[in-house]
């Protein structure tokens, strides 16, 4: 199988505020670039940063890398995901992830029980919920 390289940067650039970035988002299709993705980290949420640049340029893939599915619940994953996909059609991926324990317990003072099974959970509403789906069950 022959795949063609992706080359990807993570918005935001830390150097600069997002609003001063539309000019080189806009040209980093013509730069090589294929992908912009963003993570939950120590600044900017994942989703802001994407539905700005989504606006910038038609010639990137957006991502998160990931979103946590602690700090933020499913109803409100599936509603920051279902903008940014608006925003980027066929252009958005969504990525979660459990985080970390320094993010989710010490910075949020949440506790990381049971990861395998949240992140199993969430990703079935979410998909249910992106889908269109009423979800009525107990996760």
């Amino acid at each position: 199988m022959n795949s063609t390289p992706r080359w990807g940067i993570t918005l935001p650039l830390r150097s600069m505020p997002l609003p001063d970035q539309r000019d080189l988002v806009a040209a980093l299709p013509d730069l090589g670039y294929t992908d912009a993705w963003s993570s939950e980290v120590n600044g900017a949420d994942a989703f802001a940063p994407l539905a700005a640049a989504a606006q910038w340029t038609t010639g990137l893939r957006f991502g998160t890398a990931i979103a946590g599915i602690y700090t933020r619940g499913p109803a409100l994953l599936a509603m920051n995901a279902a903008t940014c996909a608006s925003l980027a059609p066929d252009r958005f991926v969504l990525g979660i992830g459990t985080s970390s324990p320094v993010i989710v317990e010490e910075w949020n003072g949440l506790a990381l029980a049971r990861p395998y099974q949240r992140a199993r959970d969430t990703l079935v509403f979410l998909r249910a919920a992106l889908a269109g789906e009423k979800v009525s069950g107990q996760y």
